[in-house]
């Protein structure tokens, strides 16, 4: 209970203080960083690119406390969860203010909703479970376009990141 308690006492901090950080940034000039004009990443400013990257990493890092979870819940009952709800992580949301999705692919007709790679085959065997990323959009496939910026759990949780990098 104390570590469930602590990490919803970082993640609230985290989020003040990630809002702070997008507050200060917004007054900066739109400005192209010199380092970001070599590395391809031209017109984004390189302390957006930071916080970028800090939240994908934020969503990474909540995939894996909410997979463990779900991996707890397994053990207790034989079986994974229905929805985030019955881990009590239905109200967490991501860096973006949007839910996690969740998906049993133990269902009779969940495994054609999957998530699946460039070869169209699914990327976990026991359950989905994603942001959706910045943009808010999402498909089945992870090279469709809507789907590159999601940060995922794939290869049943030895994967999570970014789905550009899978």
């Amino acid at each position: 209970m104390a570590l469930a308690c602590a990490f919803i006492y970082l993640i609230i901090h985290e989020i003040t203080l990630s809002n702070h950080i997008q507050n200060i940034i917004g007054s900066f000039p739109d400005r192209t960083v010199d380092s970001d004009r070599h590395s391809g990443r031209a017109g984004q400013h390189g302390c957006i690119r930071y916080i970028n990257e800090a939240n994908n990493a934020r969503a990474a890092g909540d995939i894996k406390i909410i997979g463990l979870a779900i991996t707890l819940y397994y053990a207790d009952n034989r079986a994974y969860p229905a929805s985030l709800a019955d881990v009590k992580y239905n109200t967490l949301r991501d860096p973006w203010g949007r839910p996690y999705s969740y998906l049993n692919l133990s269902g009779i007709n969940s495994k054609g909703a999957a998530r699946k790679d460039k070869l169209l085959v699914p990327i976990n065997t026991d359950y989905d479970l994603y942001s959706m990323g910045p943009d808010g959009k999402s498909t089945g496939p992870l090279t469709a376009s809507q789907s590159r910026d999601d940060i995922v759990r794939a290869n049943n949780g030895k994967f999570v990141g970014l789905a550009a990098e899978y």
